[in-house]
């Protein structure tokens, strides 16, 4: 697998394969041993290093956000934490905090509540603030999109892509809904573990092309060859592994 993630640039990876996206985070923030290489500004960084500068510089929003915060604490002292433990002034994290949940329309009291009293709105987007409040490289977002309602995940997303607009880090947006790649500039498409297209235009893998159209697979093959295994255009030569490129498939071509 192979991804390049830039700054000032949202970077979307469209998978319903979920072991494929939590293998890719847990390797991105240091969780999960690797083979091959990881760069971050030229430099190569081991798993170790990765561990040491996590949250920093690369900061990880999971799929259930509310595991960021510890339910004892109130929102404040979860940013105070953070500050503290990545040396920025508290009053300036503080201050950033604020700015992003006001971006979302969310008011300032919200750092005063506990965990359990956010709706899963407010627990989104406060991760999303925590994150930011350190002024990270990177962010990685894993599944934004669970646990909002349409209508939230709508408001979300408007919001978001004009609020990664105005930040110079770079930003990996995973997520099953094709509706959260439209806040994108590139898209990248994994099943079975395979990046099958690289997608700066419109989409053409027929694997691609099924998932935006909620025809979702629901089985792929590991090994040898493709592993869309429920593809339409399955046939002669889908047995042997797709040729390199932004697109990776035998039946279609750019």
């Amino acid at each position: 697998m192979s991804l390049d993630v830039e700054k000032e640039r949202v970077t979307g990876l469209l998978a319903l394969d979920q072991i494929m996206k939590r293998e890719l985070a847990e390797v991105l923030i240091g969780y999960k041993e690797f083979k091959g290489e990881l760069l971050i500004d030229g430099k190569r960084l081991t798993t170790d290093e990765l561990r040491g500068v996590r949250w920093r510089r690369i900061a990880y929003i999971p799929p259930d956000p509310s595991s960021l915060f510890d339910p004892l604490y109130d929102v404040r002292s979860h940013v105070l934490e953070v500050s503290r433990a990545h040396g920025i002034e508290e009053n300036v994290a503080v201050t950033d905090f604020v700015e992003t949940l006001e971006d979302f329309d969310l008011r300032e009291d919200l750092l005063d509540e506990f965990p359990h009293m956010l709706d899963e709105y407010e627990i989104n987007v406060s991760a999303l603030a925590l994150a930011l409040s350190v002024s990270p490289d990177y962010v990685i977002l894993h599944d934004p999109s669970r646990g909002l309602d349409e209508l939230e995940l709508a408001y979300y997303l408007k919001v978001a892509q004009r609020v990664f607009k105005e930040i110079d880090a770079g930003f990996l947006v995973m997520d099953s809904d094709p509706k959260v790649m439209e806040i994108t500039d590139v898209k990248y498409v994994g099943h079975g573990g395979m990046i099958l297209e690289v997608v700066r235009g419109e989409y053409m893998h027929p694997f691609s092309l099924d998932v935006t159209s909620l025809r979702f697979p629901l089985t792929f093959r590991i090994g040898q060859g493709c592993p869309y295994w429920e593809c339409r255009l399955r046939g002669e030569g889908c047995e042997v592994d797709p040729p390199k490129g932004e697109l990776r498939c035998v039946k279609i071509s750019r």
